[in-house]
């Protein structure tokens, strides 16, 4: 999706991408950049990565299932949607599909598309893709990925709200997910 129109002029790229560090699917580059004037220029950081994608899955029973795992960013844990990176050569809804069942077990309908968004664009270029499975059904046991130890909940779908407000629920990417699928509930006939 092309930005809206604009006066400004975009910034040019005078070197790089460099990656100065990579762990898994994530690197760390640095370019230089320089604006349409000529009279500034920077170092910028960014993060190299896959898309991304989220999965609301509701149940026949409307219950939504979650995940509980550790986030080494905030040292503690967080309460989310399953989903992950997208692997090369992937949809984005066939990694619904597949984070879905690696991350809780479950399997369900197609995914259907809920949003589509820039998680970071000051830093990443990467998309995150959100997306609503229903008939979310538990056909075995998951299989996490190393570094993923993961706490399956199943929560009533009227909780959900109650969990973002009172912070149970803080993850930005979830949070956003999760609205967009309330809303598509609040609109649906």
């Amino acid at each position: 999706m092309a930005s809206p129109p604009t006066p400004l002029a975009p910034w040019t790229r005078t070197r790089g991408p460099e990656i100065r560090f990579r762990t898994g699917p994530v690197a760390a580059a640095v370019s230089t950049w320089e604006n349409a004037a000529r009279d500034h220029r920077l170092e910028a950081l960014h993060v190299v990565t896959n898309d991304w994608c989220n999965v609301v899955a509701v149940t026949p029973d409307d219950h939504v299932i979650l995940v509980r795992q550790f986030r080494f960013g905030i040292a503690d844990f967080s309460i989310e949607t399953p989903g992950g990176v997208v692997d090369e050569g992937e949809s984005p809804e066939q990694a619904a599909g597949r984070e879905l069942f690696e991350e809780t077990g479950y399997r369900g309908d197609e995914p259907v598309r809920l949003s589509r968004v820039h998680a970071n664009p000051a830093l990443q270029a990467n998309t995150a893709h959100g997306f609503l499975v229903q008939n979310a059904r538990f056909v075995g046991d998951h299989r996490a990925d190393a570094g993923e130890d993961l706490e399956v909940l199943r929560v009533p779908s009227s909780d959900i709200p109650k969990m973002i407000g009172d912070g149970r629920i803080q993850h930005a990417l979830i949070v956003l997910t999760l609205q967009a699928w309330l809303f598509r509930r609040l609109c649906s006939p």
